[in-house]
């Protein structure tokens, strides 16, 4: 995966997608995530990856997530 080996730092990814696995950002406690990372040291090192509206994130960018947070939707309605 290009994006990871090209990233400054050894950057970790946090894709931002609505998933079946992923987890509502409201709920996710970012430095427990990484207790069992190597080497995240600070959260400078973590990068969040977001898809476009209407393909979302692409299969690429999916695996070099470590991590699928997706933000609550609490719209009844349909979009304008």
């Amino acid at each position: 995966a290009d994006l990871k080996d090209n990233s400054p730092g050894g950057c970790h990814f946090i894709g931002v997608e609505i998933t079946e696995s992923s987890s509502p950002i409201s709920n996710t406690y970012f430095d427990s995530l990484f207790k069992s990372t190597s080497n995240l040291s600070t959260p400078s090192n973590v990068a969040f990856l977001f898809g476009n509206e209407g393909g979302g994130l692409s299969i690429k960018q999916r695996v070099v997530c470590e991590h699928l947070v997706h933000i609550p939707q609490f719209s009844t309605g349909g979009m304008a």
